[in-house]
């Protein structure tokens, strides 16, 4: 605890710290104190340690008033200047203007002219570039996406690669229609500190010199279990200054009106099957930007559940995490592409005829070098 004290700080003299009641018992001398001898809890320290100063007669700096206990007939005492004495005695950090405390930041400060300046330097070392659209509406101009070089630092090779294909991917600068991403890294690999940046990014940057961020409010549905995985790794990489987390484990006293249409939550984390019963409040105010679905093949079928209840969202960006999604059934993989970006392999009958026959066919025992050669072309297909 902190407390100011205007009044001289004597043995005997009291005063509130942090809720607590302390009284100074003695004086000690600087030497002392600098070497940390009061603080060792030793009994030899303690009783060779000189006795306390002598509490020698001091005036105190409002006129010349004795001591408590002095009497009537002493002699005056002499007056001191008051700085000598006070506990509480300016320091150059005192002196100078306050000024509000501010997070270590790795913005870059903007052009007063206007011209498009990124929110991060893209020619620092190491910066992480996204991919520019290649047109943007007349009158309006392409700036650089950067990831912050806060998260930056962090990353591995095959992350950078994560990160660039999933912002790629749903901002619709890949070679096809859709915003969906289906990021099939295995465990251990960092899908969440991936999908953390991108969110990051998102939430604070768009290419369009001037526009809003792409994002303002992101879903990331799980199962119940690693609910409380996610929120601890918002706060080890962001920490709770930089982002509002909303967490929804049916345990909050919060209201859902707090994520929907207030601004000090950006991300809320929920559980499949909470998602369920909420599906229809969480439509309502500015709606769900992207959608972020953990442990991805559990969506097993179009009729699922909880597929159905992020499709009722009516959010186009929607990103899968799974661990192996192609190991062995190619149905369930179908299932999955086509939820994130609808379409994409077309007809499961054509699917399952060009692609999960040959690919199954060439897996199997005694397979020709020619159902090997066109089963593996479809596989590396359908993993590019």
């Amino acid at each position: 605890g902190r407390c100011m004290c205007n009044d001289p700080l004597l043995p005997g003299s009291t005063l509130s710290i942090g809720g607590k009641d302390v009284e100074v018992d003695s004086l000690i001398s600087k030497a002392e104190f600098l070497a940390g001898k009061p603080f060792l809890n030793n009994t030899a320290q303690k009783t060779s340690a000189p006795a306390a100063l002598p509490r020698a007669p001091i005036a105190l700096p409002k006129g010349k008033m004795p001591l408590p206990g002095k009497k009537k007939d002493a002699p005056e005492l002499e007056e001191i200047p008051a700085k000598s004495f006070y506990a509480t005695q300016k320091s150059n950090a005192m002196k100078a203007q306050f000024k509000n405390p501010l997070l270590s930041t790795t913005i870059m400060p903007q052009n007063q002219n206007g011209a498009p300046t990124p929110r991060h330097d893209p020619n620092a070392p190491g910066a992480l570039v996204m991919k520019r659209p290649t047109s943007c509406s007349k009158g309006k101009q392409i700036v650089d996406v950067v990831l912050d070089p806060f998260l930056g630092r962090h990353l591995r090779e095959h992350q950078r690669a994560g990160i660039q294909f999933l912002y790629e991917c749903v901002m619709g600068l890949r070679d096809y229609d859709g915003r969906g991403a289906l990021l099939a890294d295995e465990m251990g690999l960092g899908k969440t500190l991936q999908t953390i940046c991108l969110l990051w990014t998102l939430l604070k940057q768009n290419p369009i010199h001037g526009s809003d961020p792409v994002i303002k409010k992101a879903l990331i549905v799980c199962p119940v279990t690693l609910i409380g995985n996610w929120k601890s790794e918002f706060n080890k990489w962001l920490g709770n200054e930089r982002i509002g987390v909303f967490v929804e484990d049916g345990q909050s006293k919060k209201r859902i009106t707090d994520f929907t249409h207030g601004k000090s939550y950006s991300v809320m984390i929920i559980g499949y099957e909470r998602l369920r019963t909420l599906q229809a409040e969480l439509k309502k105010g500015a709606g769900i930007d992207i959608v972020i679905a953990d442990e991805g093949h559990r969506l097993k079928t179009a009729q699922n559940k909880s597929a159905q209840a992020i499709l009722n969202l009516n959010t186009d960006r929607r990103v899968l995490l799974s661990g192996t999604p192609m190991q062995n059934d190619l149905s369930e993989f179908y299932t999955m592409v086509d939820f994130i970006n609808p379409g994409l392999l077309g007809k499961y009958n054509t699917f399952k005829k060009e692609f999960e026959g040959p690919i199954l066919k060439s897996r199997q025992p005694g397979a020709s070098d020619r159902d090997i050669e066109k089963g593996t072309a479809r596989s590396e297909e359908l993993v590019g």
